[in-house]
């Protein structure tokens, strides 16, 4: 099991990461900048990506507290991308449904007993992972996107 003091800091970064997101992007963000590399989301793509995915999360962690040991699907991002037409998304819609869909999750995982962080589920392509090393997943993937959103923006410039 984690100690209080690393889901402490996990949760902080997991509840802020919205509004980290909603820091990098400003009024005159130029939302179809790509970053450099072929096949990248734009920042619109981006944020439509990150709402979207809240809810493959919210799935992720609620069957590994529910089950034992479920077996997590992969997810086809590029085909949600098709699916949910990421090119047209709101992005202030997205930077919303992101931070209210993530508010929902946090509160869900505060509410959960401490022996829930080594509950353990098996991602296809990844293997097992506990309830931790999930939300540990969770807030790396934000991470990642930040950098993402830093090298559109740089790209721009």
């Amino acid at each position: 099991m984690p100690s209080t003091y690393a889901v402490k800091y996990l949760l902080m970064g997991l509840e802020s990461a919205p509004d980290v997101q909603a820091a990098l992007c400003t009024r005159d963000t130029n939302w179809n900048a790509r970053p450099p590399g072929e096949g990248r989301f734009t920042v619109r793509e981006s944020l439509a990506h990150l709402a979207d995915w809240e809810d493959v999360w919210s799935q992720r962690v609620r069957r590994t507290v529910e089950e034992d040991s479920p077996q997590l699907p992969d997810a086809d991002e590029d085909q949600m991308a098709i699916d949910h037409d990421y090119r047209s998304a709101d992005p202030e819609e997205s930077l919303r449904t992101y931070k209210q869909s993530r508010a929902e999750l946090v509160r869900y995982i505060r509410a959960l007993p401490d022996s829930a962080w080594s509950r353990k589920c098996h991602r296809e392509g990844v293997g097992e992972m506990t309830l931790f090393d999930l939300a540990v997943n969770i807030l790396g993937h934000d991470g990642y996107h930040f950098q993402h959103t830093l090298e559109s923006l740089k790209a721009r410039t």
